[in-house]
């Protein structure tokens, strides 16, 4: 399977730099067995006391923004193809590059499991709060609402601080010490989260927020501009984190006008457009397209394992059309300048909670 056979090259990646040792003695033993990482599971709750949470029910504020937040990480315990709650993580094949991700409107991190779990099996920890007024039960509960997105890229800023506090001494979140490897840090959003790392990365409005995180990558998934976010712009500056983009040309939801105004604003070398034929806003995400999936999978994992070990411009481009062979008939890449034409679509709302 390409996902699994990537997924032991980026681990190879992760661990030694892409780069051959010299000098070393040839031996004659049978290589090694191909480590295979399972996916521990585990919950970490951070609390942020210099902002508030505002319920929509009653129209009133609540001090704090309460984060819960899963964490999805490798161990060697456990059973393929199963997460495994508490397992012991798999500190010795470690430090791991670290990818926060972003959930969509009124639903929750674990509808993406399948994706995370891809990516925790190639060697990454993958760390995804559930946004205090956007998640599903909040939703469903009427105390949330979807324009509480403005506070989301805060909130993505402030569980990457903690986490990165809790990998160099296991304060707050006991399970993630020592599995974090510093400097590699990625953040990824669908949708309504895709708005909010996109906002995060590179509206001028949030540029504070991104000092000291180390982000070193951005995936957006299906996501645009966030129009809600105030005065700014969206732009890449120097110092600006590479780009993928992932869009599908029959996306309703999140149009393909509305993915290419976002991807064109960020006038950069390093950044990847990745056009799919997927019928569904969820379905290249959650694997209910598994066609499609397979391809976001591979590129997104391909993406993340170059961006993290610091490969050079062509380096990723290699990375990305490597990984993508075999799945032309469902997805093409696109490499710097603008989009590439995509017809427009009519937005519909109701095709956001469609999943295949």
């Amino acid at each position: 399977m390409v996902v699994v056979a990537l997924a032991l090259l980026v681990i190879h990646r992760v661990h030694s730099g892409g780069k051959p040792r010299t000098g070393a003695a040839v031996s004659s033993h049978a290589p090694a067995k191909p480590l295979r990482l399972n996916v521990g599971i585990a919950s970490c709750t951070f609390v942020d006391h210099s902002r508030t949470t505002h319920d929509y029910a009653t129209n009133t504020d609540t001090p704090g923004r309460t984060l819960v937040t899963e964490i999805r990480y490798p161990t060697t315990n456990g059973r393929s193809g199963v997460e495994t709650a508490g397992a012991h993580p798999a500190l010795r094949h470690g430090p791991y590059p670290l990818i926060v991700f972003a959930h969509g409107y009124t639903i929750d991190p674990v509808v993406y499991q399948k994706l995370l779990d891809a990516w925790v099996r190639a060697g990454f920890v993958v760390a995804a709060p559930l946004f205090p007024d956007t998640e599903s039960a909040a939703v469903s509960a009427g105390t949330g609402a979807e324009q509480d997105i403005i506070n989301q890229p805060a909130d993505v800023a402030f569980v990457t601080r903690r986490l990165k506090v809790a990998a160099a001494r296991g304060s707050g979140c006991s399970v993630l010490r020592g599995l974090e490897r510093t400097g590699a840090v990625a953040l990824a959003g669908q949708s309504d989260g895709g708005d909010t790392v996109a906002s995060l990365a590179y509206f001028s409005g949030d540029a504070p927020l991104m000092t000291g995180l180390g982000v070193r990558a951005v995936a957006i998934l299906s996501g645009e501009e966030d129009m809600a976010a105030g005065s700014g712009t969206y732009r890449a500056v120097p110092g600006s984190p590479p780009l993928l983009f992932v869009q599908s040309r029959n996306d309703t939801c999140n149009t393909p006008q509305q993915a290419t105004l976002l991807y064109n604003a960020v006038q950069q070398a390093d950044k990847w457009f990745l056009e799919t034929s997927s019928v569904a806003h969820l379905g290249p995400y959650t694997g209910a397209e598994p066609a499609q999936f397979a391809a976001v999978a591979a590129e997104t994992t391909a993406y993340f394992g170059a961006e993290l070990d610091g490969a050079s411009l062509n380096a990723v481009g290699m990375a990305l059309r490597r990984s993508l062979a075999g799945h032309g008939a469902v997805a093409s890449l696109k490499a710097g300048g603008s989009a590439p034409a995509m017809p427009g679509q009519n937005a519909s709302v109701a095709s956001c909670y469609v999943d295949s």
